[in-house]
């Protein structure tokens, strides 16, 4: 048998390979001390994977072939071929990295940052050559300043004169090149009809062992969860104690039942190419209709840069009156002091400064193109059929899985559940 230290490592490739944040499995919050919880002063630590023999725990094992699509025996084997297969499969998972890659690339001086990049791959360690920025931030704060001042003639107060900016913090979009983009895309759609077509199947029938694994595999790439119950993924082993629930589910209702909540982790409006496929994307929001709204975002961020800061002389933020005496009568209620004027946080401006032509590069066009696609229906834009929300559905599917599913996706939660209800102990 392969070594708990091998396994463990396959596992972190695994999760890797298929975007999967390790993080949300096998690490938990963890307090410096009682009083810091209120306060979520803490720190994610990774879970311990092995005894004091060194011996990996057992019960990881299930729980990493569930995430994974993965048998049980291919973990212990280390059997990559059995990865493999969903590569060939789905080649949505090998663009994954060149994807995130060009993403990253598009913030920086691409020449500084490919030569980085190659230093790195050659040497096999980071290496930490300078790598500016692909915006000069400085001059956005120069042009931030000039435009406080011209708003301040017609809205006095606007620019504080004497004051200065503190805690500014600029953030924008940028659409990037990627000639992928649309295999890639067509392969994610591919996961999310397959996902759907499994999760029919298997409400009604069992299944078997290959479709069980590819399901519970695309379960954790999409996050496919029931729309009202948050913070479970429907695992094959968790949809089968709630197929009575889903009986009357079919292709046109479902998404009125289901969710897939990391639908929108993959981006494919950050792509140019993409954006130019009008097609595409009618299909794209057809799969996941709820991105439409960040799409929107996005194109309207592309153009600008949104600036938030504080200025030096900010009054502290004061809630309403009615809301001021809520909060006095809490802390009156918890024996707390009220917070004192000095304390409070300081007033926050947001303002939103147009990038230039060289800023813009070009993608003009493609944002528009892309916030086109976004208006309403009866102003040109495309087709999106959102999901009905049910006030009655939500308590039906609520009273239904709670009890019955899991809470959580993590294995420590799940672990310390368990253990409690079997009376195994914390």
């Amino acid at each position: 048998m392969t070594d708990a230290k091998k396994i463990i490592g396959f596992i972190k490739t695994c999760c890797n390979k298929l975007g999967l944040s390790l993080e949300n499995y096998f690490y938990s919050f963890m307090y410096e001390d009682e009083d810091d919880i209120d306060n979520e002063n803490g720190e994610w630590v990774e879970m311990p994977w092995t005894d004091q023999s060194g011996n990996l725990y057992p019960v990881i094992i299930p729980f990493a072939s569930e995430i994974l699509g993965v048998s049980e025996e291919d973990i212990l084997a280390c059997n990559e071929k059995a990865l493999q297969k969903w590569f060939a499969k789905y080649p949505y998972f090998e663009y994954l990295l060149p994807y995130m890659t060009a993403r990253d690339r598009s913030f920086y001086n691409s020449d500084a940052y490919d030569t980085r990049r190659l230093l790195t791959f050659l040497f096999n360690e980071k290496i930490n050559i300078p790598c500016p920025p692909r915006f000069n931030y400085q001059d956005v704060k120069t042009r931030l300043v000039e435009q406080l001042k011209d708003l301040n003639k017609t809205i006095p107060g606007t620019y504080h004169e004497g004051a200065t900016i503190t805690q500014l913090q600029i953030y924008t979009e940028t659409i990037f090149h990627f000639d992928l983009i649309t295999k890639m895309a067509n392969s994610f759609l591919t996961m999310v009809d397959r996902a759907i077509h499994l999760f029919l199947k298997a409400v009604k029938e069992d299944l078997v062992d290959e479709e069980l694994h590819e399901y519970n595999l695309l379960v954790s790439v999409l996050g496919l969860r029931d729309r009202y119950y948050v913070g479970r993924y429907l695992y094959h082993s968790e949809l089968i104690k709630a197929r009575e629930l889903y009986v009357s589910t079919n292709e046109d209702n479902i998404r009125n039942s289901i969710v897939f909540e990391r639908g929108r982790v993959f981006k494919p409006w950050y792509c140019a190419e993409f954006i130019e496929d009008k097609d595409l994307v009618k299909r794209y929001l057809s799969a996941i209709p709820e991105a439409k709204g960040e799409m929107r975002e996005f194109a309207v961020g592309v153009t600008q840069f949104d600036c938030r800061f504080t200025w030096s002389d900010a009054q502290p933020v004061w809630l309403s009156p009615e809301d001021e005496a809520e909060m006095d009568s809490i802390d009156e209620m918890f024996g707390d002091s009220p917070i004192k004027p000095e304390e409070r946080a300081k007033e926050r401006c947001n303002i939103y400064v147009p990038k230039n032509e060289e800023e813009l590069d070009g993608l003009a066009g493609a944002a528009g193109k892309l916030l086109d696609y976004c208006r309403p229906e009866r102003l040109g834009g495309l087709e999106c059929k959102m999901p009905e929300y049910s006030a009655s559905d939500s308590f039906s599917h609520l009273q239904f899985l709670l009890g019955r599913v899991r809470r959580n996706n993590n294995y420590i939660a799940n672990t310390t559940t368990y253990l409690a209800s079997s009376g195994g102990g914390v």
